[in-house]
């Protein structure tokens, strides 16, 4: 199935904070809450639950300037995560750390059909800069805060970390002094084993090996390369590549590409005045039927009754009011 695109705006996680809440998302495709609070004036701890029932990219459109950094506790299957000032799009696989800092949070997350759990610490990008001063670890990252240079970094998650994430979870809604305490010694903690520099399994290395598949498919969808053409591109074997995308996608290489495809059809379908078959050209079918035969594949319906539901329901790739 084509990727469902709903928005979520970052404001939520302040809404999150303000009513001590958890807020809850339900849609036909898909259902996650967040719940967030405050462990004093800066620093925000969050939880986040989904289950997706079709593949559904979460849009971030938020432009303000940003200046925290992120340390993710990926405990769900793998997702896909691309934040505009970075380089490229990253994979975080099921049971991964990630420490992450960028200047701005317009982006984007992709899920497959799954559940996903995201635990987060957001951070000021100062005091992360004073405790690596204070402890003299981590050089290169601290020239990078310095700089206001976007990266991120990703490692396994140790059973330390998950033991944390569940002590913190069971007590994300208190603010006592030992949930705090315990939220500081996870930031640290985690600070430190990210930036470190010693040699950690391969799997991750191979996660950023897929994001780089999943980058030159994104953008070449519509010719895309063979199977052993993107395996050689991105250095790897053809059998390697087809387990990445099977293992930490729950999909083959072929779906994703008719993924991509049907979802840029939808978006010429709602927001261009392009006809069919100049749209099923546009996204890489030269035969009309074919791709009449996808589409309907993909959203049971051919793409002129699409089209015809559009213009009666033009809010329906958007959420309800909550």
């Amino acid at each position: 199935m084509a990727y469902y695109r709903l928005p979520f705006h970052l404001d939520l996680i302040e809404e999150s904070i303000q009513t001590n809440g958890n807020i809850v998302f339900k849609h036909p495709r898909c259902k996650f809450s967040l719940r967030c609070n405050k462990l004093n004036d800066e620093i925000v701890l969050s939880q986040f639950h989904g289950h997706f029932c079709a593949p559904t990219q979460l849009d971030t459109p938020d432009t303000a300037e940003y200046d925290s950094v992120t340390i993710m506790l990926n405990l769900g299957n793998a997702v896909y995560y691309h934040i505009h000032s970075l380089s490229e799009p990253r994979i975080l696989p099921s049971n991964t750390i990630a420490l992450c800092y960028s200047d701005a949070r317009t982006g984007l997350c992709r899920y497959q059909p799954q559940a996903t759990q995201m635990f987060a610490l957001q951070i000021p990008r100062q005091v992360i800069l004073e405790y690596l001063d204070v402890m003299q670890i981590g050089q290169k990252t601290q020239r990078q805060l310095k700089n206001r240079e976007p990266f991120i970094i990703i490692k396994p998650a140790t059973a330390q970390f998950l033991r944390f994430s569940v002590r913190l979870s069971m007590a994300i809604d208190q603010c006592d002094s030992i949930h705090r305490h315990l939220s500081y010694s996870f930031m640290s903690d985690a600070t430190r084993y990210l930036i470190e520099d010693n040699a950690y399994p391969q799997q991750v290395d191979n996660s950023n090996s897929l994001g780089k598949a999943i980058d030159i498919l994104d953008k070449e969808f519509i010719t895309p390369p063979t199977i052993t053409q993107l395996a050689h591109r991105i250095g790897t074997n053809e059998n390697s590549l087809k387990q990445w995308f099977r293992k930490e996608l729950n999909t083959t290489i072929h779906q994703y590409i008719v993924q991509q495809r049907m979802a840029k059809a939808a978006e010429l379908l709602n927001f261009s005045t392009l006809n069919i078959s100049h749209i099923a050209q546009e996204v890489g079918y030269a035969n009309h039927g074919h791709f009449s035969a996808a589409f309907k594949r993909e959203f049971g319906c051919p793409p002129s009754a699409y089209l015809s539901l559009r213009k009666e329901s033009p809010n329906r790739m958007t959420l309800p009011n909550q």
